[in-house]
């Protein structure tokens, strides 16, 4: 079911009425309920962590949004959504749902445009428009606890998006994706991988531009919402750049400035294990040494640099060194390149680095009488989470508390913010940002810089 802050463009809702049959003899209700599950399509947010190229949606949300039952009988009447047919209690996961022929047609003639003619307003579950732009941060955390903590962020919910570049950027795509047709056919797996990401692109460009020409938002411009999480971080709602591919970020933000915190949660950690009184080797010299090391890894393992830094991130959050297909890593590069990953001595060494300082932390760390732990940020979690969840639970609170704090010291300047990383309209003092994050956390975090551009090629590169 649709949140209060979820809507989708008018038009789109128009557009599904007149090519999907059926679509609308449904009650607007359904039909607005429908077009949020196309509109939202395989974004971050709901993408299915075990079915390839899927989204995921809970029994509950769909019997709330169509009552009991009702989502598969409508389905099958306008067969919009082709459905897995297994789905796993103990391992977490929904049934599969992707787009059918008809639908996924329908989507891709809407958003054939590389610039939209006119506005369109943007439509709420009720029926009715949006007036006003919504606050940066919702009232209320994901929990449905008010929040007070991003009072600052004012000058998040508007941001200017270039929608030139973005047209030029979809073009760009278009055709070096034309160039992978013939290794696709082969079967050869990065090509199929990358040609999946720029159709994911693609379309995300296409919603982009459309929600940059709202009545509300005004022309140029983008809507964005945020829902504090149970940690402190802060999660887009919807369509938005903060959960977009790097690429077409960077083509929206042209010209403007962005930061993040250098290797934030390996930082974060090797920090917090020192204060309970253990050195992280390994990690310390990955933190000196990390473009090599990544280098290092990637060579040995046969894998890209960018996929050696996914699967540091993973480990990070207790992927398990296994090869069994439904962990993390294998499901990101195979279970033959997991092999050699977890053959390399770099890599090991890291992991057993991190078990060592999550295993101190854990046997330290302040906790309530009911076994909850509280993070930076003030937020608790339940003492019978796993070590990995508390342990993601303590990083994610400083790494909240590094970006409230930055928001707070830069708060008309600061337009888009993505959990350990920010963008600014203008160019800020990085020295300035990090006396700011030590005073707010006790942790000494460094912040790299970069002057955004849309860069084609250099997306092509880092995928081959």
């Amino acid at each position: 079911m649709a949140s209060r802050s979820e809507t989708v463009p008018e038009d789109f809702l128009i557009h599904l009425r007149d090519t999907i049959p059926g679509f609308s003899l449904e009650t607007e209700r359904h039909q607005f309920e429908l077009a949020r599950m196309a509109w939202v399509g395989v974004t971050k947010s709901n993408r299915h962590v075990y079915f390839e190229g899927h989204m995921t949606f809970t029994y509950q949300d769909l019997e709330r949004a169509f009552g009991r039952s009702k989502f598969d009988q409508i389905n099958a009447s306008l067969n919009l959504f082709r459905v897995t047919s297994n789905w796993s209690h103990n391992k977490h996961h929904t049934k599969g749902y992707s787009f059918s022929a008809v639908l996924r047609d329908s989507v891709a003639q809407y958003l054939t445009p590389s610039l939209w003619p006119s506005v369109t307003r943007l439509i709420m579950a009720d029926g009715k428009a949006v007036k006003t732009v919504p606050r940066a941060v919702a009232s209320k955390d994901k929990s449905g606890v008010t929040t007070h903590e991003w009072s600052a962020a004012t000058k998040l919910n508007l941001v200017k998006v270039d929608l030139n570049a973005l047209a030029k950027l979809k073009s760009e795509l278009l055709e070096g994706c034309a160039k992978f047709f013939e290794y696709e056919a082969d079967g050869d797996r990065t090509a199929v991988s990358l040609r999946s990401d720029i159709v994911r692109a693609v379309e995300t460009i296409g919603k982009v531009c459309r929600l940059a020409m709202t009545d509300v938002a005004g022309e140029g411009h983008i809507a964005h919402h945020y829902e504090e999480s149970g940690s402190g971080r802060l999660y887009p709602t919807g369509i938005s750049l903060a959960s977009a591919q790097t690429v077409v970020k960077d083509a929206a933000l042209t010209g403007c400035w962005e930061y993040d915190v250098s290797n934030c949660h390996y930082a974060i950690l090797a920090q917090m294990s020192a204060k309970f009184g253990h050195t992280c080797t390994a990690i310390d010299d990955y933190l000196k040494h990390k473009a090599l090391i990544r280098a290092a890894i990637a060579d040995q393992a046969g894998i890209s640099v960018r996929e050696a830094k996914t699967c540091l991130v993973a480990l990070m959050y207790g992927a398990r060194t296994s090869t069994w297909h439904e962990n993390a890593i294998p499901q990101e590069i195979g279970e033959e390149a997991a092999q050699r990953l977890y053959a390399t001595p770099l890599f090991m060494g890291l992991s057993g680095d991190i078990a060592k300082a999550r295993a101190a932390v854990m046997s330290k760390c302040t906790k309530t009488r009911t076994g909850s732990i509280v993070n930076a940020f003030g937020k608790s979690i339940a003492g019978k989470a796993s070590q990995e969840q508390k342990m993601a639970h303590l990083l994610q609170g400083v790494e909240a508390k590094a970006l409230q704090a930055v928001v707070n010291r830069y708060p008309d300047d600061i337009v888009l913010v993505q959990h350990d990383g920010f963008v600014s309209t203008a160019r800020l003092d990085v020295n300035a940002l990090s006396e700011a994050i030590h005073a707010a956390t006790g942790y000494r975090l460094e912040l790299e810089e970069r002057l955004v551009a849309a860069d084609a090629d250099k997306y092509f590169e880092s995928r081959i």
